[in-house]
């Protein structure tokens, strides 16, 4: 079992015993499969969370996202392979398909990192930010201390460190979410494959 995250430290002790029943349901709902299987599968449901967490901004400056990684034809095939012969190459689909791509792209195993704009942009706004999490149904509820969270965002601002930036993201995102619910997309064919994974 991994590090509960930063994310634990801004619950209050209502926020942890309805995380601790959310979490002794869905064991008890769990299927009985491999580790690796499950990990499969966790790592195709976050990648469709953060394609949907991502459409309003999308939309907003008129992107049309591909999300070929969600295309159901393409996770049968991906899941047909078994996850221990796998080959060991990275990219090996996309060196094969583009051969005239250098050796440096196709072997990557790592994405960019955006880090310090991330940082900057979180200072830039930290007083909304800050009430962003203040006003949340999450703070006002009493899920979450509100000042232990602000706390962390105010350390990222200053560019202390950047551990706990990606629940902090997960946390303004929802509060945001929770304070202007999307309305459905016009034309969203673009995300058809995250709702149907």
């Amino acid at each position: 079992m991994g590090a509960a995250g930063a994310a634990a430290a801004w619950l209050t002790g209502d926020g942890r015993e309805a995380v601790g029943e959310l979490l002794r349901q869905a064991a008890h709902r769990a299927a009985h499969r491999p580790a690796v299987e499950f990990a499969q599968w966790d790592a195709l449901h976050f990648t469709g969370a953060c394609s949907r967490a991502a459409a309003p901004l999308d939309a907003f400056h008129h992107i049309r996202p591909a999300h070929p990684f969600l295309d159901n034809q393409v996770v049968r095939t991906a899941f047909a392979v078994d996850p221990f012969n796998r080959p060991s190459v990275f990219k090996p689909l996309l060196a094969a398909a583009l051969p005239e791509l250098p050796p440096w792209l196709t072997g990557r195993q790592s994405k960019g990192n955006f880090t310090a704009w991330r940082l900057a942009g979180v200072a830039r706004h930290l007083p909304h930010l800050n009430d962003l999490i203040r006003t949340s149904p999450l703070a006002t509820t009493g899920l979450i201390d509100a000042g232990t969270a602000i706390r962390s965002l105010k350390t990222l601002a200053r560019g202390e460190h950047s551990m706990g930036l990606a629940d902090l993201h997960m946390l303004l995102v929802t509060c945001h979410w929770l304070a202007n619910p999307p309305a459905p997309l016009r034309g969203a064919e673009h995300t058809e494959g995250a709702t149907q994974c």
